[in-house]
């Protein structure tokens, strides 16, 4: 499908209903950005909806000061900081309480992606764990009430499936008991029939937590396979390259137009379902893609 048919495509699902699903999904768009590529951008709210989600990416290499004045300079240009918590890089529990402080009191920050951080089979920091972050009090003492996790529909380095699900409903648990409002956001992909069926898994273990399905950006294949690599999907990736007609119609589309129509056809197929948004990865491309977003009116 060209992607001029694709755009009709999506704008006739996004137009069927003013309250559909597919609208209200596509609608609800969040986006990440780094310390060092906000430095070139002027102005937020040039790019982005007002109170659009922005998650602020987080390593080790990062000076924690730098991700609090963005969270402060993105709530004061009308978007809500998101910042990655990488628990198992954390120096200590004075460390992330003071800095948690000051994202809470310099920003409003009262939510968070909280990630493992790494799989460094040595600890580096206190926590061993998100779930060991999550059960102390530094984030509820710190006015923390909205809990994001990174979710993996297409394989985990290091864990199972059966592991990653037990995983994910012990965080659910454990939110529900502390009163953490709980979500997941997936790890971008190659084929959403495989995301599709990690969701039914998801619910068929008993976890319902609302899903934000992650897409790439605009970016080129080269850059995408770099971080497919990077980020643990290069068994998706390995998929795509032995199938080279899919390989081929993904290498031609800088954008996630295909994916996306997938997410909106299986949304309007099956309503009901976990999926609750979009999550897009820019890949250093942050500009370029806020632009395609506007460009397939995602309804600003």
């Amino acid at each position: 499908m060209e992607i001029r048919q694709q755009h009709k495509v999506c704008n006739d699902l996004l137009n069927d209903k003013m309250n559909s699903p597919v609208k209200s999904l596509l609608n609800r768009f969040s986006i990440e950005i780094t310390t060092t590529e906000a430095r070139g951008i002027a102005d937020f709210q040039t790019l982005l909806p007002t109170r659009t989600d922005v998650y602020i990416i987080t390593t080790p290499k990062i000076l924690p000061n730098d991700v609090v004045h963005l969270a402060e300079r993105l709530y004061q240009e009308g978007m809500i900081p998101v910042p990655h918590i990488a628990t198992r890089v954390i120096p200590s529990l004075s460390v992330i309480d003071q800095w948690l402080y000051q994202l809470n009191r310099q920003a409003l920050v009262d939510r968070a992606l909280v990630i493992a951080g790494g799989n460094h089979e040595k600890l580096i920091g206190s926590f061993a764990s998100s779930l060991e972050l999550v059960r102390s009090n530094v984030l509820t003492d710190n006015d923390a009430t909205d809990l994001r996790f990174a979710a993996h529909p297409e394989d985990h380095p290091l864990l199972t499936d059966a592991q990653l699900m037990q995983t994910l409903l012990e965080k659910q648990k454990v939110c529900d008991e502390l009163g953490y409002k709980s979500s997941l956001v997936t790890q971008f992909f190659f084929d959403f029939a495989s995301v599709a069926a990690w969701e039914r898994r998801l619910r068929q273990y008993g976890i319902n937590m609302p899903i934000r399905v992650g897409f790439h950006g605009a970016a080129g294949m080269a850059k995408l396979i770099k971080y497919a690599i990077n980020c643990g999907v290069d068994s998706a990736l390995n998929q795509l390259i032995a199938n080279p007609s899919k390989m081929i119609k993904t290498t031609m589309a800088a954008n996630p137009e295909n994916l996306i129509l997938d997410l909106a056809i299986h949304c309007n197929k099956h309503t009901d379902n976990l999926f609750s948004g979009c999550h897009f990865f820019p890949f250093g491309n942050f500009e370029r893609t806020a632009d395609w977003l506007r460009q397939v009116e995602f309804e600003f």
